[in-house]
């Protein structure tokens, strides 16, 4: 299947970290190096500029010119232009750890995993000030870098920690007032799993593990099927995947990095999607409103956006 990109944009940087506001009006993509490019719905280059401090994954705000920063030692507010609103400091991650960030509740407050001890905390912070509302002990087995997984339902967030070979866990953080919880998600305890994707109906969520895509409904994580990947012994599905409207997927083979749909009723990889005038992506995400975005280049060099929606992938 080839498919035209509704949209694309040309980046002076790689694009490592990517982040959407919820009604996707913008889009942020960041480098290692620091450079990041704000983007509009069409893809359209909006403003350019430095992150303060070192790269981490990054938070755009849902209204005001504001990033928050999940960098090695600390998690950082700061406008578009580099002027720093607040920082809380934490013990410096391991090269093999990280944390992550996200604005919550309209951008009122912001959501931040940071250290705690040999493990990591969810804290919660008002956005304007840094108070500390709440914070709550995500407990892992060993040294993971986070990743904030947001969802259709509010208030709720995923977890997914990552050791490697070590392991990964994945986890459920709901806010309550100024309470965070947090739940590991049993039915993927000890399983090798990347993170999940909740559907948009919240009735069941899709998941790379155990060298399948695995579909749960949710919340009882009642096993619905698996997709098992071709016949073919050098194809092995990635930790990404993404719903393609209610019964197809989007998932990708890691050795060649080419994008294949998937069919989640017959249970088969239906088709591989070429991307007209682009080599198969570097990684790719889920956007807000049934929409993809990839990234192509080199994983150090200049970086392109191309946004994937509508027919013939929907």
């Amino acid at each position: 299947m080839r498919v035209t990109p509704r949209r694309t944009s040309r980046l002076t940087h790689e694009a490592r970290y990517v982040d959407c506001a919820p009604d996707r009006s913008r889009i942020l993509a960041a480098g290692k190096s620091g450079a990041f490019t704000i983007l509009n719905s069409d893809l359209g280059i909006c403003h350019r500029g430095k992150l303060p401090v070192v790269a981490g994954q990054v938070a755009l705000h849902p209204g005001a010119d504001w990033l928050a920063i999940a960098s090695t030692s600390e998690i950082v507010l700061s406008t578009f232009d580099g002027e720093i609103i607040h920082r809380r400091r934490h013990r410096p991650w391991e090269n093999w750890e990280g944390g992550d960030v996200a604005f919550v509740r309209d951008g009122s407050q912001l959501l931040a995993i940071c250290p705690k001890g040999a493990a990591a905390k969810a804290i919660l912070l008002r956005t304007d000030s840094g108070e500390l509302l709440a914070e709550q002990a995500i407990d892992v087995p060993e040294a993971s870098g986070f990743f904030l997984i947001p969802t259709p339902i509010a208030d709720r967030w995923g977890i997914w920690a990552g050791a490697g070979q070590d392991g990964q866990w994945t986890f459920w953080l709901g806010l309550e007032g100024d309470r965070i919880t947090v739940d590991e998600v049993t039915a993927l305890h000890g399983v090798d799993h990347g993170p999940v994707e909740l559907h948009a109906s919240v009735k069941e969520l899709l998941v790379s593990a155990d060298d399948a895509l695995l579909r749960y409904r949710y919340p009882d994580m009642e096993l619905l099927g698996r997709i098992e990947p071709p016949d073919d012994e050098e194809f092995q599905f990635t930790e990404r995947c993404a719903y393609l409207g209610q019964d197809r997927a989007l998932a990708c083979d890691n050795g060649s990095a080419r994008l294949y749909v998937v069919d989640l009723v017959s249970r088969t990889v239906a088709d591989e999607v070429r991307i007209g005038g682009h080599r198969p992506p570097w990684y790719f995400t889920s956007l807000p409103g049934a929409a993809v975005l990839s990234v192509h280049g080199s994983p150090l060099g200049r970086q392109t956006l191309a946004l994937l929606e509508g027919p013939p992938l929907w």
